[in-house]
This record gives structure tokens, sequence and C-alpha cells, in this order.
């Protein structure tokens, strides 16, 4: 092939690289017609087969190359049957018109066009055209002309095919390929660009329309933002337009208020200096003076300048925070306003059941025992409501110590025992932790240990028995509560600690309960550092499982004990056990002598003066017993208070019967720290007189119930406000003090400073009691969570161990 003869061919070539241009040209005018679209693409084809055809390149001589078929089966491709026809009209018109129409060219033409419109129409229909279909098209292009060979003279078709075919064949083929690429290329970039249009209004649409704004943002090392972009929702949340912003027309942080401006300010700067995310919330103000809440999170990317920039949102969440306001209005209300008349009904029913106002007819106390058991069921419900609102809003204090697993455990069961004896249920404990210590706060998982094993109870068959034991994890200690009641369905085990849930609806009514007991439990397991889990088996039973951490054992070091404190004499046989009682008044700040046996015992008394004496009543090899009754021989110590300690303290109060005057209290191995703690004050207090209490209290109805169950042993003076309060305590000594926070004129916390130091003060008030108020009193308790006779009992203990002054009463 001769150099002019490529030149030609370029020139040629370029004829079809204007078709290309044309379409381009077109682009998307005609989308949304598609038959005209049609229309033009077949009419641009046509016009560029025309244009190849009438200036054909002359390869042989009397033999032309042009490029008819390529625009043939270029045009099937891009406008389909339609412009197909089009193009092959205009160029079987052409045809006709340089030479009068060769029948074999024509045939040619309409064997082309129906073989790239078949294509189209069966194989590549409603779908973009790929490279896969213009190698298609290349085949009809090249292929489907050669069957118009038949309609010539043998020696014609076989010059053709020795001298022209094998060059026109791939020239074809690659042009239908190079320009089909072209204007594929040209509608993809267009796809594209729509394509892109149309991501960024729907983004654009989303961002404006969406609630609260959308933001970029720089951030000064000082903690200033520069806004970069903002959405027009700022319009609706703030009443300013974007362009104030982002031209600096006004200042972001001049409408936060001043209280909060350093806080934000601080949180910014913090965000600039490590390139982390931020998350605040603070008041903002509007463009029309009115105040509202808003909450702003952004996170940091890197832009091609390595700069970093903060994306984010800002929200209003000023309807938020007035719920939130309306909930802790509405829990102070419940708590007040439910808790203390319901401390009042309870509190005047048990008494009365309980024999307060003498014997009551059968009739009578059977409707009193409803009420009071509907008025407990009440409480309950009130109290997991509000214990269940604390944990979800962190606001439930925990207390985490370190203490014995298996006192714990014997603690839960004493308490639960009248449960089990009221449905005949028995228990057995199992431990295999060896004296295992745990961290946990006492009280809560109590609670949690009160909910399952009442749970464990009302679902045993009478006469059944819960199984509890305690086996050793690798990360802590599991114990496992095991009933053998009729499990759990199938179908409920994924709602098990749901709010409110219950297995049945009418186990509501048969089992009682909230359906908040177990949504508890698992909260506040999960909060001790454990978890909450449960199997069961239908028929068999259900076993739930508390994983709690278990602590490091540590020896524990004895604390010293000034010279000149009470002392008192510790009769125990087992050094360990004696070195915790030495741990544990000393903790009270009392000295101790500890007598490993009867004669040394007998000796050290002989000897000193003690305020008290603790005693095991089994001791190695001989009798505790024996100690006691000599002490009550003797003149000098018939009247030395006691506490008994011991493993088997039911054979103790038999074997002393009715000698056992002085016994302090019974305690059973092993040791309660609280209640050796209260048992020990007890019996170093000395006291005279009656004690006089000032209780400080708006709902008269209280205050007549804990004086009922005080009983006469006590003086108080009640009061219901403030100012009250403070003249009794101005002109009167009181040895205890018993505070309701919300009285009618302030809140009784108010009164702390005005309460002389040494006098025990007590909070009992239907108000949530925060760490530090609990700190500073001698004792807080939740009305309705505590009942009045253990109010009484906890006065009562406060007031025989406090080393307050007390009056006798005047006659």
């Amino acid at each position: 092939m001769s150099f002019e003869t490529v030149i030609h061919l370029i020139q040629s070539a370029s004829v079809l690289v204007v078709a290309a241009l044309l379409l381009a040209l077109l682009g998307s005018n005609l989308d949304r017609k598609p038959l005209a679209r049609r229309l033009i693409v077949g009419l641009i084809f046509g016009i560029a087969g025309f244009l190849s055809m009438a200036d054909p390149l002359e390869i042989l001589p009397g033999m032309f190359l042009d490029a008819r078929n390529v625009v043939i089966a270029l045009s099937a491709g891009f406008s389909g049957i339609v412009g197909v026809a089009v193009t092959a009209a205009i160029v079987i018109a052409v045809r006709f018109w340089l030479d009068a129409g060769a029948f074999t060219a024509v045939v040619g033409i309409v064997i082309t066009a129906i073989g790239g419109a078949s294509y189209r129409h069966f194989v590549a229909r409603n779908r973009p055209l790929a490279l896969k279909d213009l190698i298609a098209l290349g085949l009809v292009a090249t292929v489907l002309p050669l069957s118009a060979l038949v309609l010539l003279p043998r020696e014609t078709a076989l010059f053709l095919m020795k001298n022209v075919l094998p060059f026109t064949l791939p020239i074809n083929f690659a042009a239908t390929i190079l320009i089909g690429l072209l204007v594929l290329g040209d509608r993809q970039r267009r796809w594209a660009l729509a394509s892109m249009r149309d991501a960024v209004a729907r983004l654009q649409g989303v961002t404006d329309n969406a609630p609260g704004m959308f933001f970029q943002q720089r951030i000064s090392p000082e903690g200033k933002p520069t806004l970069l972009f903002v959405s027009k929702g700022v319009e609706r949340l703030l009443g300013v337009s974007p362009e104030d912003f982002v031209n600096g027309s006004i200042d972001p942080m001049s409408r936060v208020p001043d209280a909060y401006r350093d806080e934000v300010t601080a949180k910014l700067r913090e965000a600039a200096l490590n390139s982390t995310a931020w998350d605040l919330e603070t008041p903002y103000s509007m463009s029309n003076g009115s105040e509202i809440w808003v909450r702003g999170q952004a996170q940091p990317r890197q832009d091609e300048n390595g700069q970093t920039l903060w994306e984010g949102f800002l929200i209003d969440i000023t309807a938020q925070k007035q719920a939130e306001q309306m909930k802790n209005e509405f829990i102070s209300t419940v708590s007040h306003e439910l808790r203390t008349p319901l401390t009042s009904i309870r509190g005047s029913l048990g008494l009365i059941t309980g024999g307060a106002a003498g014997e009551l007819p059968p009739k009578a106390n059977a409707l009193l025992q409803i009420a009071q058991a509907n008025s407990e069921r009440l409480v309950r419900l009130i109290n997991d409501i509000l214990d269940m609102e604390r944990i979800e809003s962190g606001r439930m204090p925990f207390h985490i110590q370190r203490y014995g697993l298996r006192q714990l455990i014997d603690q839960a069961v004493e308490a639960n025992s009248g449960y089990f004896n009221e449905h005949s249920i028995g228990w057995t404990v199992t431990d295999n932790t060896a004296g295992a210590e745990v961290l946990v706060d006492s009280d809560r998982f109590h609670q949690v240990m009160n909910n399952l094993l009442s749970n464990a109870i009302k679902f045993s068959p009478p006469g059944g028995e819960v199984s509890i034991s305690l086996d050793p994890r690798p990360k802590g200690i599991r114990v496992a509560i095991s009933d053998r009641g009729p499990g759990i369905p199938e179908a409920f085990r994924s709602r098990m600690f749901g709010k409110f849930e219950q297995a049945d609806s009418s186990d509501t009514k048969q089992k009682g309960g909230t359906g908040l007991g177990l949504s508890i439990s698992k909260a506040i397991a999960e909060r001790l550092g454990g978890a909450l889990s449960f199997e069961s088996e239908m028929g068999q039973g259900t076993t739930f499982y508390i994983d709690i951490p278990v602590a490091e054992q540590v020896e524990l070091p004895v604390p010293s004990v000034p010279e000149g404190w009470d002392r008192v004499l510790v009769v125990e046989d087992d050094h360990d056990v004696a070195r915790l009682i030495r741990i544990l008044l000393a903790n009270e700040g009392i000295d101790c002598d500890i007598a490993h046996g009867v004669a040394s015992a007998r000796r050290m008394i002989q000897e000193n003066d003690y305020k008290a004496m603790t005693l095991d009543i089994r001791l190695a090899g001989e009798s505790g017993i024996d100690v006691f009754r000599e002490l009550r021989a003797n003149k000098a110590t018939e009247q030395l208070p006691v506490v008994v300690i011991s493993a088997i303290v039911d054979e103790a109060k038999a074997a002393i019967n009715g000698s056992a005057f002085g016994v302090v209290d019974w305690i059973q191995k092993p040791v309660d720290p609280e209640r050796f703690g209260l048992a020990i004050r007890k019996a170093c207090q000395t006291s005279a007189g009656k004690p006089r209490i000032l209780h400080i209290e708006d709902d008269p109805g209280v205050r007549e119930v804990i004086a009922a169950a005080l009983g006469d042993d006590v003086l108080i003076d009640g009061v219901t406000t403030s100012a009250e309060a403070l003249e009794h305590l101005a002109g009167n000594n009181y040895s205890t003090v018993i505070l309701d926070l919300s009285l009618p004129d302030g809140s009784g916390a108010d009164l702390l400073p005005f309460i002389p130091t040494g006098t025990a003060v007590i909070i009992f008030s239907a108000m949530d009691i925060s760490d530090a108020l609990r700190e500073s009193v001698t004792a807080a308790l939740t009305k309705t969570r505590t009942t009045e006779i253990d109010v009484a009992r906890v006065i009562r203990d406060v007031m025989a161990n406090s080393v307050s002054p007390k009056i006798s009463e005047k006659t």
C-alpha cells in the first residue's frame, strides 16, 4: 500500500469522525424524544455514508472502498430499526445516484442493515452498548455483506475474495470498533455527567431539606471555626442564610451564650490540636432573639492539600431538652407525690395487720391483708419504674467494694427465707469458690439476687427446691440459680430481658410482678462488670447465671487503735477469725484482747475491765458456754454485754437457754461485718433516759406512722417546715434528726449546716439522694424502698450506737 493510499484512507476515515462529532453536538438534547433522536442519528450516519461514497478510496483499478457498511452497522447499534432504515435508505439512494444502483451492492446494504437491526433488537435491547457489542457490529459490517458475493459471476467473486476483501474486511472491522468507541465514549461521558448532576442534585435536596444543617469547616488552633459550606437548612434552624456564615458576615460563635462559649471553644480547640472529632450541645441564639438548644457533631478528614476539614451537622434538640426536663419533673413528682402517701398507707396497714391497733375481726383482717399486699405491689412497680429510669439515664449510684461472695449469698437467702417458707420451697447452696471475694455494690447485688430468687420460688412447684451454686470461671465467678419449674417457652426467650415482658399475660395475675425485674437485673449485672444469662428446658426448669468479677486476695492490715479507747475481749480459737474480728473492731475504734481458749479467757477477765465480749461457743476441746455461765455467776461481770459468734448459733441458743440475758446478738459464721459492727457498737453503748428525736416531715401521716413504729421509748418532736425546724434546733438538744428533703419552704438539705455536730441525721425522703449527700449523713433511706418497721429499726440502731447527747423525759 502506497503512502498516498494511506493518506487517502485517513481522509476517508475523517468523514466518520465527523459523524462522531455531530453525535457529540447532539448530546442529550433529544433524550426525551426517542423517535426524533433515532431519526436524527440515522440521518447523521446517512450523511457520513454519503460523504464516504462520494469520495471513495480506489484500491485497485476500478475497485473502490467506502464506509457504507460501517455506517449501516453503527447506525443500527446507536439508533435501532428506525435509524438504520433512514441510513440504509440514504446509502441506497446514493448508490443508485452514483452508478444507477448495482444490485449486488444494494443487497449487501440491506443484509447489513437487517443484521445490525436484528442484533440491536434481540440481543442488546434496552441496555447501553459495550465493547462486546461493537465487536459484534464490526462482524456485521464485515461478514454479512459477503453473502452478496453469490450474486456475482464466479470469476469476479474469486477476484474480489483474493485481491479486495483481505484489504477491506479488517479496515471495516477496525473502523466500526474505533468509531463506535468514539461515540460510546462520548455517550458514557454524558451519562457520567448526567449521573453526577443527578447525584449532586439529590445530595443538595437531601441536605437542604434534612432537619438541621450540614456544614464544612476549618478550625484554627485557637478554636475559632471558619465555615466553608453551609446547607440551606440553616435558614430553618437558625434563621440566617448560608451566605451569612460562609462570607463571614455572622460569626457562628457570636450566637453561643457567654456561659457556654468557653466550653465550646475548648472542645473545638482540642479537636483542632488532635485532629479529632467533636460532639457538643449548647444553647444558641436565633436571629429573632429566641434561644434553642442545638447539638453539633463533626468528623475530620484531609483535603487534597493536606489540610484538615471537619464535616458534620447541627440539629435542634430543644424538644429533647424539654422532654428531659418534663421527665425529670415527672420523676420528681412520682418520687414525692406517690412515695410519700404510699409510705403512710403501707406503714399504717403494716402496723394494723401487725396488731398495733389490737386484734381485728377475721373478715376485716383479710381485707386489710389484701390492701397491704396490693400496696406492696404498687410500691414495687413504682420502685422498678424509677430504677429503670435511673439505670438508663446513668444516675443510679454504684458503690463497688470487696465482699465475701458466700456472705452475700447467705444474706440474700436469709432475706428471702420467709418467701421460701410461704411457698413451701427448699433451697441448697453449693460453694466451690473457697471463700472467694468479689467486687460489687452489695445493695445492687442483693437487688439482682432478690429478683432471681423470687422468680425461682414463684415458678417452682410446691415442695420443690431452688439450687444455688457458686463456681469459679476464667474471668470471675458464676452464680447459678436453678428451679424445677415449667421452663421458659422458646418463643419468649428472645424477649426475656425486655421491659414489662411476661411469658404469658396471665402470669402477671397468677405469679405477680411488674415485668421489669429481669431487665433491671441484667442492666445492674452489666454495670457491675458482669453479665446475666439463662438456660431453660421446657418441663425441666430454668437456670439463671450471674457472672461477676472476682477480687484479688489482699492481706488486710489491722488499723491502729489509740490508747484509752474501749476494749473488748474476743474469745475465739480460730486465729483467722480472731484476726478478722480484730480488724472489724479496729475499724470501729475499739481495741481488743484475744483469748484462744477458756483458761486464757478466765485470766483476762480477772485481770482487765472490758466494755463487751465476743464469744465462740465451740472452742477447741472446750466449751464457750462455761465461760458465759461463769460471767453471769460473777457479780463483777454479770452485766457484761456479749456478742455470740458461732457456726452453730441455733445449738448455742438451745444450750444457753433461759440464761441468755445480756446477749446483744447471735451472729452466724461467716461473720457479716455490717451486722457485727452494729452489734458491737450496741454492746459498748451506755445510755440513760429516753432519746429525743426531731422529725422534720411535711406529711403528718408519715410522722404518725414512724412515731407508732418507734413506740413510747423515745420522745419525738414533729415539725412541718424548715422555719419550724430551725426554731426547734435552736432551743433543744436532739440525739437524732429524721429529715425529709422536700419541704414546703425549701430543701431539707439546707438544714444540715444548722444541725449540731454529733447529732445523728437520718434522711427519709421520696427524693433520690446524691452520693455526696448520702456520705454527709448517718443514714439515707428512700420512701417505699424501706418499710416503716425497717426505718424504726435503723433509727433505733443509730440511737443505740450513737455517742450523741440524750436527755431524760421530764415528769
